[in-house]
């Protein structure tokens, strides 16, 4: 099989590397097409490395550069944005999304009946010619993109081009959140692959994908969580910056959304608290990488055996060393503490108790998403929680729960012993088997009727340059 894997950039690759890298096992022609050069030096080292094995192509190019449909098309994809977030299940929720999605809406949105013509004319928008020269010149048996639903993104131009040249396609879901934060699904794709039954749910009822197109595999990012073996306790924790001689608890950053101040100056004054409290465990603070710069801006060497590790990296977990690192710190650790975080996810797999601290000010990254619910311990998660520094901290040494059934039910569906990862290559094999999907007739009217008036526009715009030449 040749599959061309479409991912807009590296800041991906760790939900999928064990994927990729699979494929490219099996023996199956690999073409991995980015939209953005990498930014870290880690990234690119593993994409040189793929790169040079005889199956695997890697092609960086923004593909919507100067391409007449883009602006059209992104300004549908805002508007949709925005009116989803007007649905009565949104009231309260989503309130920093809801606020931007309206600044980069139209005014025309505001309109009656504006709903189903957006939604008519989003999924009917003609695709984007480099991508569909792109797809036919790659001549792929299987399209597989990978879409977090980012705000104006136009990932689903290659799941149309690919529909209107009769090719299976994937849309690949990365992470826990994306169906119900993320921007909805307009063309139906042949499969839609996800972690677990919660997705199918969502699949289904948020963005209405039928049951039958949505496989759930587990999730590919945790697999190797499983396997791993860790390093010396002592020599991870002087590595760190530790005493390797006292537990530590780890804070995980993932507050990602504004907030009257950073989750960095939140976890100051944990610690503080914690100080003051008379307890000196050791303190582990974990920044997220897209966040990097607050906790570095934030002085916490008056504390005794407290480290923010790793301190200057701001990418994701790719290679060996990072992984080792990352996996070390979550194993090694008494508890796992922070606000909210896939890390907790991760805890969970490798048997860690978990504690949230519901500050009121980050409320906008926890009880304002959907996807938080689902880590509760009342809802069978792993996370339990609290509502002030003081509670939180009195929770710590408290007895807690075993996880390892929310880990089956949300991580490994098909059973702990089962990976996660040939499952999904499995599911693109699969996709490939079967007959393509093809819009229907009235979506495929209403596209021609847009190209024609794109080119008129264009062609009129072009006169008229003349004209005034």
């Amino acid at each position: 099989m040749k599959i061309l894997f479409v991912m807009s950039r590296l800041k991906y690759l760790p939900y999928f590397q064990s994927s990729l890298e699979l494929i490219a096992d099996r023996g199956h022609e690999l073409v991995l097409l980015l939209l953005h050069a990498s930014d870290g030096r880690r990234e690119q080292a593993w994409a040189d490395a793929m790169a040079a094995r005889p199956n695997v192509t890697i092609v960086v190019e923004h593909q919507f550069k100067g391409d007449p449909t883009h602006k059209p098309a992104r300004s549908l994809r805002r508007a949709s944005e925005y009116l989803r977030y007007q649905a009565p299940e949104y009231e309260g929720l989503f309130e920093f999304r809801r606020g931007k999605a309206r600044e980069r809406s139209p005014r025309w949105t505001r309109m009656p009946l504006a709903g189903p013509v957006v939604a008519a004319f989003d999924r009917a928008m003609p695709v984007s010619p480099r991508p569909a020269a792109f797809v036919r010149e790659v001549r792929p048996d299987v399209v597989a993109v990978c879409d977090p639903g980012r705000p104006g993104a136009l990932l689903s131009a290659y799941v149309s081009t690919a529909r209107e040249q009769g090719i299976p396609v994937a849309l690949c879901v990365p992470s826990w959140d994306n169906l119900s934060t993320g921007q909805l699904t307009r063309v139906v794709p042949d499969a839609m692959l996800v972690w677990n039954d919660a997705q199918v749910k969502e699949a289904e009822e948020i963005h209405g994908i039928p049951r039958e197109l949505v496989i759930a595999t587990g999730a590919t990012r945790f697999d190797e969580w499983f396997a791993r073996t860790p390093r010396d306790a002592a020599a991870f924790k002087a590595h760190a910056g530790l005493d390797p001689q006292r537990p530590y608890v780890l804070w995980v950053g993932g507050a990602l959304l504004p907030a009257a101040r950073t989750e960095a100056e939140l976890a100051y004054d944990w610690v503080e608290a914690l100080r003051a409290a008379g307890d000196d465990i050791g303190v582990l603070l974990r920044p997220h990488p897209m966040r990097v710069d607050d906790w570095n801006a934030v002085d916490f060497s008056g504390f005794e055996n407290v480290t923010v590790f790793p301190r200057r990296d701001n990418t994701m977990p790719v290679d060996e060393e990072q992984r080792a690192d990352y996996f070390d710190s979550l194993y090694h650790a008494s508890v796992v503490v922070g606000v909210n975080s896939s890390a907790m996810i991760e805890a969970a797999v490798v048997g860690r108790p978990v504690l949230a601290l519901m500050a009121p000010e980050f409320d906008g990254s926890t009880t304002g998403m959907f996807h938080f619910a689902y880590l509760l311990e009342e809802n069978g998660g792993p996370v339990r929680t609290a509502t002030s520094i003081g509670e939180h901290i009195a929770k710590l040494r408290e007895p807690r729960g075993d996880a390892q059934a929310f880990v089956q039910r949300f991580v490994r569906p098909h059973g702990l012993d089962q990976p996660a990862t040939p499952l999904f290559v499995d599911a693109l094999e699969r996709v490939q088997a079967g007959p393509p999907l093809r819009e229907p007739a009235n979506v495929r009217v209403l596209r021609g009727m847009i190209r024609f008036a794109l080119r008129a526009h264009s062609a009129v715009g072009t006169r008229r340059a003349r004209l005034f030449a």
